[in-house]
Parts: C-alpha cells; sequence; structure tokens
C-alpha cells in the first residue's frame, strides 16, 4: 500500500496487493487490485487465473469465465 501512495499506477503492487487480498478475503479490493494489473499484464496466465478466483468467489460468474479464457488463451496447455 505504501508503494501505491507514491506511485499508483505500479502494476506489480497491484499484482501482491490483489493476491494479499485475496487471501485475506476481502473480495472487492482483490479484485480492484487484480484488474488494474492484468490491464498491465494482459497475457499473464497467473493473474488472470487469480483474478478469476476472485470474481468467482465474489459470485460474478460472468466476469469469472472472462477472466478464465484469457488466462486459457494465452496459455492454452494449461487447463
Amino acid at each position: 500500500r505504501e508503494i501505491l501512495k507514491k506511485q499508483p499506477r505500479n502494476p506489480q503492487a497491484h499484482r501482491l496487493l490483489g493476491m494479499i487480498d485475496l487471501h485475506k478475503g476481502d473480495l472487492p479490493t482483490a479484485i480492484t487490485s487484480l484488474t488494474t494489473a492484468a490491464l498491465a499484464f494482459p497475457r499473464d496466465t497467473d493473474l488472470h487465473t487469480n483474478l478469476g478466483v476472485a470474481l468467482l468467489h465474489a459470485r460474478r460468474f460472468a466476469e469469472s469465465e472472462v477472466a478464465s479464457r484469457k488466462a486459457l488463451a494465452a496459455e492454452p496447455r494449461n487447463i
């Protein structure tokens, strides 16, 4: 959070914060951070998979499917 105060668009900080918040169960914050990071890393399979998981837990099924399909498109052999 300190990094984002100085660099609000830092995608790596958003990625890490998103994962921390996902593990804490803070889904709204996790989704926001993971979405920001995903825009910076559109072909990052793990990032889109984690975003899909966060959206799934938030019962945002259509968005979860979109994120999961992006992960699959980026790396089709990684099911």
